[in-house]
């Protein structure tokens, strides 16, 4: 039965269709905030960011390790 039932929201869940051209809002308890606005400044203050700092990590080569590359 749980089964079936899992089926069924499987269903419905994929069965909602939603424009990501529209502008949502995330409602908190600290008011509303656009989802569009959220991401923008998650990517640019918090991936951008880490991923330079993780590309920026680069082990010193030796010499003889440096003509093998």
């Amino acid at each position: 039965m749980e089964m079936e039932d899992n089926d069924n929201l499987m269903s419905t869940i994929n069965g909602v269709q939603v424009d990501v051209n529209k502008n949502f809002t995330f409602t908190t308890a600290f008011g509303k905030f656009k989802v569009s606005e959220l991401m923008t400044k998650y990517v640019f203050e918090e991936v951008f960011p880490s991923m330079e700092a993780f590309l920026n990590l680069r082990l010193l080569m030796k010499e003889d390790q440096s003509e093998k590359v």
